[in-house]
Order: structure tokens, then C-alpha cells, then sequence
């Protein structure tokens, strides 16, 4: 069985579909890591905490990175995946 000729453009065009797809999966990740799970206590759950101190500890990624940051609503579920 031989291979069936193509173009180079063709080559070239699926090389560049591949890079799009790439561009995709890395924006969608970034979107998904721009969300950090402050509960500022050890489970999580932000009890005993200063009120401001996600605002607080946001703020410091975001003037190192230029990335707005997020704080995650449910705490637990990035925990869950991650164990």
C-alpha cells in the first residue's frame, strides 16, 4: 500500500488546522486556571478569615502575570479533580 500524494498547501493547511486546535485547548486552559480556590483556612472554607483577604491575595498574581484572576466559587471541586 503506498501513500497517496497531496499537495503541499494540503500539508501545510492540516499543519495549520493543528496549530488552531492548540490555540483552542490553551485558551480554553488558561480560562479554567484563571480561577484560584481561595478559602484562606486550611479546608477551605473561609471561616475565621479576614473578609478581604481573597480580594487581597488576587491581587498579587494579577500585577506579576497581567492575568485576571478569579476566585472559585466552590471550593471543593478543584480539590475532588485534583485527588
Amino acid at each position: 500500500m503506498g501513500a497517496t500524494p497531496i499537495r503541499l498547501g494540503q500539508e501545510f493547511s492540516g499543519y495549520a488546522q493543528q496549530v488552531g486546535y492548540a490555540k483552542e485547548r490553551a485558551q480554553k486552559s488558561v480560562e479554567v486556571l484563571r480561577e484560584i480556590a481561595l478559602g484562606g483556612t486550611a479546608v477551605g472554607t473561609g471561616l475565621n478569615r479576614h473578609i478581604d483577604l481573597p480580594k487581597k491575595m488576587l491581587q498579587h498574581p494579577e500585577q506579576r502575570t497581567a492575568i485576571a484572576f478569579t476566585r472559585r466559587k466552590i471550593i471543593s471541586k478543584r480539590r475532588a479533580e485534583a485527588g
